[in-house]
């Protein structure tokens, strides 16, 4: 997974799926349903969701701040924000005559965020590899039937960085990520336990009696083995070192104890403990971290579902050792550490913990089948794997009940506990205040009541306050990078970005960037030297890899010097920035961020990003670049020099025209098959309904001058859209070789109005 990058302080910004082209600042008191979402990283600012039912467990709408009463350590505080949250879950519109939804080609930041946030946290080290497919058909429900068009989902897979998915609405994207999960937890400790046990009685067996040759140790064995009997079913705690003698069930006396003279037996144990406190405490880090990461997002209940069987690391053991007791080698203390910082982390993001077991109803039967080959006619230590399952189990509810959330355990309705969570975070009431600065890294009490009778409430009981850390005040902060730091996209300058991948050399492919700046949000400065208009807007963007590492990160400075003209069209056409830069096949997410200097507005516009290979097929095609023939007038800066060989105009990450407009198509073929052939490449727009209302097609050959192969072919199609009734249309490039039938398609999903 693409790590989350971890908030700064100081910036109020707005956030957005699609983020909004509203100026920032700070959440104004408000009673209208579903407040708008916000950046914002003040330390001592707390807020609290509430759920509140009548008798018949249904939720409340009309309540207002006056209704409320918000105390934390039984001290009144003010409540300066509050909202209703009423959320409906939107469902996405597939294209009719498709029956499915075109993933868009481009991304922006008009449209306020008014979904859930959600993150699926994949636990592959405390999931048993036999039930990763249960993982993986759990948590895909949970995207295809309850995460809705308007929210916000990503995957974290602990154990894997390079598994997740960062937060998106794509949900092809995040079904892809839950398939690459896989389980990687270790064998049971009671197994381990029993595993060691037969392996030190039959290392007791061989040498108590010594024989010189092979069969002659077999039997031995036999023999020292019927006498000793089978192994406890009490697991590690059954045996003791300071006699000499180990607790026996079966054989010739049940429960009896067996000296042993000869050898020494150390008490059996589980030789994975070392690695499986690591294991421990790298997920609780990891829900800590991503905890953090959130901290930030205001105005919005966050909810983080683990799946997982729990933390199987018995923090109050006490275990012998080479005839000594000694505690838990000193991991345990460590364990502890990590799970309470984690669970501070949470409470003091206000992030709700959701807990999926993906065992359900188990019945054990897995663990019984590894036991039976191990066993060989002992007793097995059921008792112990019982106590493993409720200890684990018991970390999963005290993490769900501690953060507002609920623990999805031993039942096998996956549907029924998805819809309850879906409810919990789409009706409650958002309460914000500010704290006295505290820095004590403490518990502090929150209690929320109603003043109207026969009303129930449901909020978390309070927050660990962050310890004290060193000061950062005076430090200088960066806007665009503040607003790139956060998980979702940040509004206040209006964004529309399109990225498109052309074929480079060398394997490397190119990146085409356009950036269009809603001219709503540009203010000018009148020079009266030269009478021109002037602004200045910071662009830095970035492509992350699978590591959340930038594989680009580039900073410019875009000069605006407009006359009179120019910036009497910026209001309606904007301001339009192009950039290129190359990156390796694989997958990314472009990271826009903006920052003008008149007004001061500050946008972050996110794109997932697949930059394929190529050359790994005998015919691929680049992504479809649009330009406007006609009616553009938008201010353009940058350079672009891979895109102006390929489209006779600059580029735009628009996808609505009117119908007095042209647009221009352009793409490249690639054919890697050496052998002379025609391709046929053809360009159709379609209505939603599916009727044909353009076409063209052209056959292009590989056989060039002097007989030399063609690599590539260059397609730009004008399609003039005055012919077009108001709607929405598919733009669909095919390109079909003759040599093998191979055919590989583009769409480019636009609206004319």
């Amino acid at each position: 997974m693409r790590p989350l990058i971890v908030f700064t302080t100081g910036l109020v910004v707005s956030l957005s799926v699609w983020p909004s082209a509203q100026q920032a600042g700070p959440p104004a008191t408000s009673t209208a349903s579903s407040p708008q979402l916000t950046f914002r990283a003040e330390t001592n600012y707390v807020e609290v969701d509430a759920v509140v039912t009548d008798a018949n467990g249904q939720f409340v709408t009309d309540l207002t701040r006056d209704d409320f009463d918000v105390a934390e350590d039984r001290k009144a505080q003010d409540v300066s924000v509050f909202s209703l949250v009423d959320i409906p879950v939107e469902r996405t519109a597939p294209v009719f005559y498709r029956g499915g939804v075109i993933e868009p080609d481009t991304a922006t930041n008009e449209k306020l965020f008014d979904g859930r946030v959600y993150m699926l946290v994949l636990d592959g080290l405390h999931v048993a590899a036999d039930r990763s497919q249960l993982v993986r058909q759990e948590a895909r429900l949970f995207v295809e039937q309850h995460v809705g068009a308007n929210d916000l989902a990503a995957v974290v897979q602990i154990g894997d960085a390079r598994g997740g998915q960062e937060f998106t609405s794509n949900k092809r994207l995040l079904l892809e990520a839950i398939d690459r999960f896989a389980g990687r937890k270790l064998t049971s400790s009671a197994l381990n336990v029993l595993a060691d046990t037969l392996a030190k009685i039959n290392l007791a067996a061989i040498g108590k009696t010594a024989p010189t040759d092979q069969a002659a140790q077999g039997a031995a064995a036999a023999s020292t083995a019927q006498k000793l009997g089978s192994v406890a079913a009490s697991g590690p705690s059954s045996g003791t070192t300071g006699a000499g003698t180990i607790a026996l069930a079966g054989g010739a006396a049940a429960g009896a104890v067996a000296p042993i003279t000869s050898v020494i037996l150390t008490t059996p144990e589980d030789n994975e403990e070392p690695t499986r406190a690591v294991m421990a405490i790298t997920s609780l880090e990891s829900v800590e971290a991503l905890s953090k990461a959130m901290a930030g997002l205001r105005g919005r209940r966050k909810a983080l579902l683990l799946f997982s069987e729990g933390i199987d690391f018995d923090t109050d053991a006490v275990r012998p050792q080479m005839g000594l007791m000694f505690d838990s080698a000193t991991d345990a203390p460590a364990v502890i550490q990590a799970e309470q910082d984690m669970m501070a982390a949470a409470t003091r993001a206000n992030v709700s913990i959701y807990t999926i077991d993906p065992k359900g109803l188990s019945t054990g039967a897995e663990e019984l089948v590894k036991i039976a080959s191990m066993a060989a006619g002992n007793t097995v230590p059921i008792g112990d794997m019982a106590i493993e399952t409720m200890r684990e189990r018991s970390t999963l509810r005290q993490y769900a009940e501690q953060t507002g959330g609920f623990a999805a355990l031993e039942s096998n309705d996956f549907n029924t506990m998805f819809d309850r969570i879906v409810r919990d975070n789409s009706s409650y009431y958002v309460l914000g205040y500010h704290a006295p600065e505290k820095a004590d890294g403490k518990f502090h009490a929150v209690t929320v009541r109603v003043k109207r009778p026969g009303l129930q409430v449901r909020t978390r009981d309070g927050y660990f306050a962050a310890a004290k850390t060193p000061s950062q005040s005076g430090a200088l902060t960066d806007p665009v990078r503040e607003a790139l730091s956060s998980p979702a996209q940040v509004g206040g300058l209006g964004m529309h970005i399109g990225a498109s991948v052309l074929k480079d050399v060398g394997g490397q492919d190119t990146v085409h960037l356009t950036v269009e700046f809603s001219g709503r949000d540009l203010s000018f400065t009148r020079d009266a030297l030269t009478g021109t208009f002037a602004n200045q807007i910071d662009v830095e963007y970035q492509a992350l890899n699978d590591f959340g590492q930038p594989a680009v990160d580039s900073r410019q400075t875009v000069q605006l010097h407009l006359r009179e003209q120019t910036r009497a069209a910026v209001p309606q056409h904007g301001v339009r920035f192009l950039t290129e830069f190359d990156v390796p096949p694989g997958r990314y997410q472009i990271r826009v961020g903006a920052h003008e200097a008149v007004s001061g507005h500050t946008g972050t516009v996110f794109y997932d990003l697949e930059a394929p290979d190529f050359s790994s097929t005998p015919l691929a095609v680049s992504d479809v670049l649009i330009a406007l023939a006609s009616t553009d007038f938008a201010a353009i800066g940058g350079l672009a020099p891979r895109a102006t060989m390929l489209s006779p105009a600059p580029t735009t990450a628009g996808r609505e025209w009117t119908s007095d407009d042209t647009i221009v198509a352009s793409a490249e073929i690639y054919d890697n098959d050496t052998h002379p052939h025609t391709v046929d490449v053809s360009t159709v727009v379609r209505a939603d309904d599916g009727t044909q209302v353009f076409s063209t097609e052209e056959p292009r050959t590989s056989q060039g001058i002097g007989g030399k192969i063609a690599s590539v072919f260059k397609s730009a199609v004008k399609v003039p859209l005055k012919l077009l009734a108001p709607g929405r249309y598919v733009l669909t490039l095919v390109a079909t070789s003759r040599l093998d039938g191979q055919t590989v398609t583009k769409d480019v999903e636009f609206r004319v109005k």
